[in-house]
């Protein structure tokens, strides 16, 4: 009589580490995905805001002399006086509507701004009863100065356009990381999956306990195909 001893393996699921391949390149896709959303929504504005941080209503007009300027919405309006290369120096001001009446600016916040070595100071503020071509008056201003009348912060603005120009680039970072996961799962998910054994004959022995030989198989050398086994045996 002769039992047969056998090297069994025991190894978790083959599929385990396809599953985890799947879910890094689903997880990849939706990366991507919610950054193009974000590049969707932000580069727009940025390129909007980029070309005009003055917005859509300003009017510019040269510092030191009369002019008049078109108001096309009601409201409050901010009048900035720039200067190239230099904070500019405060000019006086006077402020007229349509029909001729004088209007008494108001002190605007403190708000300054550099725009391409373009300075800019808030000189006032004013409330523009109804839409219409308003006058103005300049003097004492800074030479090669200029006025920008309108109803957006421009310093705001500036700010909105560094917030979205940094949005832009977290998205563009976002991107890469979904390419790179994507890439991951879609290399690991294509790999041959491994091959589970449970148990291989490695040993042939007689009642005496002698060991006879398997066909096909060398008794003297070890099973090194399997490296984490249990040894049982049937008789």
């Amino acid at each position: 009589m002769t039992h047969t001893t056998y090297d069994a393996q025991f190894n978790s699921p083959a599929s385990a580490a396809p599953r985890r391949s799947r879910t890094l390149l689903k997880v990849g896709i939706a990366v991507m995905v919610a950054a193009v959303i974000a590049m969707a929504f932000l580069i727009p504005g940025l390129i909007s805001a980029a070309g005009n941080p003055y917005g859509e209503s300003a009017q510019q007009l040269p510092a030191n002399r009369y002019g008049t300027f078109q108001v096309a919405n009601a409201g409050i309006h901010h009048v900035y006086v720039e200067q190239i290369g230099a904070a500019p120096t405060t000019p006086d001001l006077v402020l007229g509507t349509p029909e001729g009446q004088r209007i008494t600016p108001r002190s605007g916040a403190e708000e300054s701004y550099n725009l391409n070595t373009r300075f800019g100071k808030r000189i006032a503020d004013f409330d523009a009863a109804a839409p219409g071509k308003y006058r103005i008056i300049t003097a004492n201003a800074p030479a090669g100065s200029r006025i920008v009348i309108t109803q957006v912060s421009v310093a705001g603005s500036i700010a909105g356009i560094a917030a979205r120009g940094v949005g832009v680039l977290g998205a563009g970072f976002l991107m890469l990381v979904g390419i790179v996961l994507t890439i991951v799962g879609a290399v690991r998910s294509r790999q041959p999956k491994p091959v589970v054994s449970y148990g291989i004959p490695s040993q042939r022995h007689d009642i005496l306990g002698q060991p006879h030989a398997t066909p096909g198989l060398d008794p003297a050398a070890p099973n090194r195909a399997y490296a984490n086994t249990t040894r049982f045996t049937v008789n």
